[in-house]
């Protein structure tokens, strides 16, 4: 009994993971697909108004490739 409380443990951390990845995700694609739009228009862009969204959404990607690596290495130890 004891083995499945820890795998159903283990599967909701995991769901959690990847439900978090998913939303940095989600606000990262936002925010760089909006600087996308700005930098189409074609008109002069300074650099203050690219940083904003940069500064947001690195972060978000940081830790989305973190949420990554721990969900494979958790994975590639249980097999």
């Amino acid at each position: 009994m004891k083995n499945n409380d820890n795998a159903a443990t283990r599967a909701t951390t995991k769901n959690d993971k990847l439900r978090d990845l998913a939303l940095d995700l989600g606000e990262a694609y936002t925010l760089l697909n909006s600087l996308s739009s700005q930098l189409e228009g074609g008109g002069i862009v300074r650099a203050r108004d690219v940083e904003p969204a940069v500064a947001k959404a690195v972060p978000k990607l940081r830790h989305a490739v973190a949420v990554l690596n721990a969900v494979t290495t958790a994975d590639q130890r249980r097999t």
